[in-house]
């Protein structure tokens, strides 16, 4: 757990995981946290379990992940299939 110049705290969990918890009063990282904790395994169960890479928890209503193996940048046709 790393807390920022700014006050800011990120956590870098063993699996390469990284989550912003922001800044704020204690109770107020708990609750973003706990918004997190709850919904989380429901996200990754729909998207077939995927790593998630980068979580951000410094929004007061919501958070936003990047799952391993998803982006939002169209891929390239591969090479070959006459496209």
């Amino acid at each position: 757990m790393v807390l920022s110049d700014r006050g800011s705290w990120r956590v870098h969990l063993d699996r390469g995981t990284v989550i912003e918890l922001g800044r704020g009063e204690p109770d107020q990282i708990v609750a973003r946290t706990q918004r997190f904790v709850a919904s989380v395994g429901q996200i990754t169960a729909r998207f077939d379990h995927r790593t998630i890479e980068y979580a951000d928890l410094r929004h007061s209503e919501s958070f936003a992940l990047r799952l391993a193996g998803m982006g939002t940048a169209p891929v390239a046709a591969s090479a070959g299939k006459g496209h």
